[in-house]
C-alpha cells in the first residue's frame, strides 16, 4: 500500500474584487467610521489562501495614515481631512494590496482614489481697503 498526500501550492494570487476603486468623502467626515469595504479571494488553501491588507501612499509607497484596513479589507477614516487653505488635500492617491501569506507570498493590487469633497465650514473674510486707495 502506498498512501500519497498531496499539498495544496501556493500557485494563485489574491484577486481584489475590483481594478480600481474610487470614493468622495466629506471633509467633515467622522474620524473612525468605515468609509469602504473591499474584498479579495484566493482559491489556495492553508496559508495561502489567508489574506491580509494595507494600504499604500501612491506617490512615496509608505503606509498610509489617513486610512487604515483590517483584516476583514474595511477601510477607516483615521485622521481628520481638510480641504481648505494651503496644507489642505483635495485628493488622495492610495494603493490597496491584497497579500496571501503563502511561501512564495502572492499580491494583487488596485488604485484607490479619494476625493475630499468641500463642506462650507469657513467664515467669509473681509479685506479692508484704506480710504483713497483704489480696487
Amino acid at each position: 500500500t502506498v498512501n500519497v498526500i498531496v499539498t495544496d501550492a501556493n500557485d494563485n494570487a489574491p484577486e481584489l474584487n475590483d481594478d480600481a476603486f474610487a470614493l468622495s468623502l466629506l471633509e467633515n467626515a467622522t474620524v473612525g467610521d468605515v468609509v469602504m469595504e473591499v474584498n479579495a479571494t484566493d482559491p489556495d488553501t492553508g496559508n495561502g489562501g489567508r489574506i491580509s491588507f494595507r494600504l499604500l501612499d501612491a506617490d512615496t509607497q509608505t503606509t498610509s495614515f489617513v486610512f487604515a484596513i483590517d483584516s476583514a479589507g474595511a477601510i477607516r477614516l483615521t485622521s481628520r481631512l481638510n480641504r481648505d487653505g494651503p496644507a489642505g488635500v483635495q485628493r488622495y492617491d492610495i494603493i490597496v494590496v491584497a497579500q496571501d501569506n503563502g511561501v512564495p507570498s502572492l499580491q494583487d493590487s488596485a488604485p484607490l482614489t479619494v476625493t475630499v469633497e468641500d463642506v462650507n465650514d469657513n467664515a467669509p473674510a473681509w479685506t479692508v481697503i484704506p480710504p483713497g486707495q483704489r480696487v
